[in-house]
């Protein structure tokens, strides 16, 4: 009887792979979109992360003197800090200006920001700082 008992176990632990085997075979264009998925996903987070932590440097540059002699256009800011999260053209003071919006990637309203405004060529005319945690803003001097 043990002997009958061994070999039906036996049996199963050797026939099993093959049907997980086939099983994986006929399923494989769903692990692979589920695998794209999650590599897309790691892709996002390393995007927002990086987003998140130019946005420090941003915060961190606009804090200093020389903040614009050192990022006096468009071009030398999207280049130190990256691409901003909006932008949009506007008139202000009845001139055409460029909007553009900096901020945590991930994080949307009653957040910290930064505005910056640019005339047609790119030359940077304002900027503002809005940190809602400290109930204040910085505009450009």
């Amino acid at each position: 009887m043990l002997n009958k008992n061994r070999v039906k176990f036996v049996s199963v632990l050797l026939v099993m792979p093959f049907f997980y085997g086939c099983n994986t075979v006929a399923h494989m264009d769903q692990l692979l979109l589920l695998n794209a998925a999650g590599n897309a996903q790691a892709s996002m987070d390393k995007d927002v992360a990086l987003q998140n932590k130019n946005f420090a440097k941003l915060v961190s540059a606009i804090q200093s003197a020389d903040f614009a002699q050192q990022y006096f256009n468009k071009r030398l800011i999207v280049e130190a800090f990256g691409e901003p999260i909006f932008t949009r053209l506007e008139k202000k003071d009845n001139r055409d200006v460029e909007f553009a919006l900096y901020r945590k990637a991930t994080e949307y309203f009653n957040s910290e920001r930064v505005y910056f405004y640019f005339d047609p060529g790119g030359a940077l005319l304002s900027w503002q700082h809005i940190n809602p945690n400290k109930k204040f803003s910085v505009p450009s001097k």
